[in-house]
């Protein structure tokens, strides 16, 4: 049993033999702790050979052999009689009449406009063949 200190108010004990720590780490992911590899360095030992075997390299590729087989091109995929299964795309549904205009965000440092369109009735209207003001060539 070891007490280990990492600072005043943060003390840990660690235990070798149930391999066991306070802080917890050790025993939830089966892989010593900061305060347990203090110890086992103190100690002159690797701390590699306190990790659980699940998380060795041999055992991974034992656990993953039968999953992952690669296939390079459609060529070797396997062929699946008797199954005529068409997967459709989903049928996109639009909304009736015309989309709604998205609003222009405002900044912040921006104030917001206090109406939509500027009235025309302070606006001088001028013709273009006499010169004349109130109407347009139109009128």
């Amino acid at each position: 049993m070891y007490q280990v200190s990492c600072g005043p108010l943060n003390q840990q004990s660690v235990n070798m033999q149930t391999k066991t720590c306070s802080c917890r780490k050790w025993q939830l992911t089966v892989i010593p702790c900061i305060h347990a590899i203090f110890v086992i360095l103190m100690l002159e030992e690797r701390p590699e050979s306190y990790v659980d075997p699940c998380y060795s390299v041999s055992t991974q590729m034992i656990i993953h052999y039968h999953f992952i087989t690669p296939v390079r091109d459609a060529n070797q995929w396997t062929p699946q009689h008797g199954m005529d299964v068409h997967v459709l795309p989903p049928i996109l549904r639009r909304p009736l009449g015309r989309p709604h205009k998205k609003k222009r965000r405002i900044k912040v440092d921006e104030t917001p406009s206090q109406g939509g369109k500027v009235s025309k009735k302070t606006v001088k209207i001028f013709c273009t063949k006499c010169g004349g003001s109130g109407h347009n060539t139109m009128t």
